[in-house]
């Protein structure tokens, strides 16, 4: 009997051949791609009409489209035939939203192990990022750039099904500011509201001291209430509060912080939070005034002409009938 061979490619659609397919020849013992070059042939096939099915499709194909052909052979002559696949791929959509709905200026990537990635930066008339042909396996999907003021999420795995879509949501946050405030309420040394003080921050890990504030200053405090005063925009991290100028309530004695040892005052502004705090100014005494009556201790009359001395840093002396 007259024989001749058939010569089987397995192909993309451009045309290049792809491995792994398995090919049987009227119903017999399918033949696979083992070596890999998308070529199977089949010696000594009969001269005359022959059926060539494709039993498996290439790795990572489609079954090819049609499945079945008819071929004849001629003696002495090989026949070819060529099965063309398309890749066997799944999709991802990915919706990307924020505080306030669509978020513009955002990056979406997706890459899996031995793949070749994919980014997009615009997304399509539906607002969502549409990537295709992805092969069937596990993708990490990231929002790989997001606009100022907002914080990308952490990254999601999906698995990508032939002929199917996945979808993966995120949802941008907003960014966490890296300043704090601080609400300080200044008392003095005998419990009375510090009007008028002063107050300067010394960052603990180095830098230029931060101020300063003045009670009741524009521009210096955020708050309207005489002896508190609200500092804004501090950058993260522990301060000393210092008081280079106590302002016009301080005793004359005192116009520094700590004359006599004491313990350091630190603050420890966190991002985002406002610190509310009580801090007793040190040295510093609310001037008032003292009424003193003199009697006679055996009538109980008044007494004209008496004087007094009050002990403080600078003694005041004053003297019955003075001005």
């Amino acid at each position: 009997v007259p024989t001749g061979a058939i010569q089987v490619t397995s192909a993309n659609a451009e045309g290049t051949a792809v491995a792994g397919a398995c090919v049987a020849i009227d119903g017999g013992d399918p033949l696979c791609d083992v070596d890999g070059d998308g070529i199977l042939n089949f010696p000594d096939i009969p001269a005359g009409g022959h059926e060539v099915v494709q039993t498996s499709p290439p790795d990572g194909y489609l079954e090819a489209d049609p499945s079945v052909q008819q071929v004849d052979v001629a003696p002495n002559e090989t026949a070819s035939v060529t099965f063309t696949s398309e890749p066997a791929t799944g999709g991802i959509v990915v919706t990307v939203t924020g505080p306030e709905g669509a978020v513009p200026g955002v990056c979406v990537s997706v890459n899996a192990d031995e793949q070749e990635g994919q980014t997009l930066c615009e997304p399509g008339d539906d607002g969502s990022y549409r990537f295709s042909g992805l092969a069937p396996v596990t993708w990490t999907v990231t929002v790989s750039q997001v606009p100022d003021g907002l914080v990308a999420p952490d990254a999601q795995t999906v698995d990508v099904v032939v002929g199917e879509e996945a979808t993966v949501a995120f949802e941008l946050s907003a960014a966490q500011p890296d300043t704090g405030s601080a609400l300080l309420t200044l008392v003095s040394e005998d419990g009375q509201a510090a009007i008028g003080v002063c107050l300067a921050l010394v960052p603990q890990n180095g830098g230029e001291p931060l101020g300063p504030f003045c009670d009741n200053v524009e521009g210096q405090d955020g708050d309207g209430t005489e002896g508190v005063i609200l500092i804004e925009d501090i950058p993260e991290g522990s301060y000393e509060v210092t008081f280079p100028d106590l302002g016009s309530g301080a005793s004359t004695a005192v116009n520094a912080l700590r004359q006599q040892p004491g313990e350091p005052i630190i603050i420890d502004i966190i991002a985002g939070e406002t610190l509310a705090q009580t801090i007793t100014v040190p040295g510093l005494f609310v001037f008032g005034s003292i009424e003193i009556d003199t009697t006679d201790a055996a009538t109980g009359e008044p007494v004209t002409g008496a004087c007094y001395t009050v002990d403080t840093a600078e003694p005041i002396t004053v003297c019955d009938g003075q001005e």
